[in-house]
């Protein structure tokens, strides 16, 4: 019994030495921990985002074409920056030192406030530039309100294009009023906010269109095939909001249309709020008391292609299984609000839709593409 008592005993001994063991190296590493946390040297954050900013005003002051040595000695001094940054991060926390990177930074922070000087008096007077860059952004602006009135922004660009545009009009203000320092600062925030915005329209755009050849190839079977026949076709093009009617091969109506509010790329799935691409046909014509519209085309959303695509989209995960493929899509009236707004049909105003609807039957070919055109005759 004494002996059981002595084992049970030297087992609890064992267990608490090995807690205790336990509890002081999670002290030790959290220790470590917070020491790290609270002792290790902090990047220049603010700095380096200072410096990018003045690197891209000096880019907007046309640094780059009226002071290219300085500018080109800019981006060295920025290149040798990041890559300082880069190797200090990969070292261990304690063992950081931002210091050479704090000189970099400043140095090419510097260099591109000269150099924004520099192209500045190269081009003219401060207040011929100002009164230059004003009408050159105001014409940016006014033809991206025009282009993309209709572009499903995500609400990143959106809030720069707001925030790039308040930009402008404190710079015309600030003109007005003489005070040329706080314009020329306004003017290249809002010249930055707008080239960022306009590379990334450009990114996007140029990834949508990498679909330009299957829908040129749908667009010539669908002329084709009513050229042969001499027959009816709708052709809807997604980038101008248009629908165009066809006979034997031949536009002879074009009507404005509106779109889903998130019509860009193909319908994946039910819910989604996307205009589907690709060769469909009418199979039902719903007149004014048969559908909630003015008057409605139904068409065979989903074909084949369609099909394959969302089950390859479920194998992958890409879409959840709960979600199904959606049908229901129509050509329909009550449009002419000027906006998008469907769930993925296409709207026409009412008197057009009547039109439409006169013209076409059941089985009539109704083709939807990204763009009829490609995106260098575009804009």
């Amino acid at each position: 019994m004494d002996l059981i008592l002595y084992i049970t005993n030297d087992q609890k001994l064992r267990r608490t030495i090995i807690y205790f063991i336990i509890g002081i190296l999670i002290i030790i590493f959290l220790g470590l921990y917070l020491t790290g946390v609270i002792y290790a040297p902090m990047p220049p954050v603010s700095e380096i985002s200072q410096m990018q900013n003045a690197l891209a005003i000096a880019r907007q002051s046309n640094a780059p074409e009226f002071a290219e040595k300085d500018f080109l000695e800019c981006l060295e001094l920025y290149d040798s920056a990041m890559n300082e940054w880069k190797l200090q991060n990969e070292k261990w926390i304690l063992r950081r030192d931002y210091s050479k990177l704090r000189l970099q930074v400043r140095n090419a922070t510097q260099c591109a406030d000269e150099a924004s000087s520099k192209a500045v008096q190269t081009t003219g007077s401060l207040e011929e530039y100002i009164d230059r860059n004003i009408e050159e952004l105001k014409q940016r602006d006014s033809a991206f309100r025009t282009r993309f009135k209709h572009f499903p922004f995500n609400e990143n660009i959106l809030k720069e294009h707001s925030t790039a545009h308040l930009r402008l009009l404190e710079g015309i203000e600030a003109s007005k009023r003489g005070n040329l320092s706080t314009s020329f600062n306004d003017l290249i925030q809002a010249e930055t906010g707008f080239y960022n915005i306009e590379r990334e329209v450009d990114h996007i755009l140029k990834s949508y269109f990498k679909s330009y050849d299957q829908w040129e190839k749908w667009l010539k079977q669908t002329l084709r095939t009513s050229k042969m026949n001499n027959s009816i076709a709708i052709v809807i093009d997604k980038m101008a909001h248009k629908c165009f009617l066809y006979k034997n091969g031949n536009m002879v109506k074009q009507y404005d249309a509106e779109l889903s509010i998130n019509w860009m790329g193909y319908k994946n799935y039910e819910g989604d709020n996307a205009t589907p691409e690709g060769i469909y046909k009418i199979t039902r014509m719903l007149d004014k008391g048969q559908t909630k519209f003015h008057k409605a085309l139904l068409i065979n959303y989903p074909n084949e292609a369609d099909k394959k695509r969302y089950a390859q989209a479920l194998r992958s995960g890409a879409i959840p299984k709960s979600v199904g493929i959606g049908n229901f899509i129509e050509i329909h009236g009550d449009g002419g609000r000027g906006k998008d707004w469907t769930n993925g049909c296409i709207a026409l105003a009412n008197k057009d839709m009547d039109h439409l609807f006169s013209m076409v039957n059941t089985g009539v070919p109704v083709t939807i593409v990204g763009s009829t055109v490609p995106l260098d005759q575009l804009f």
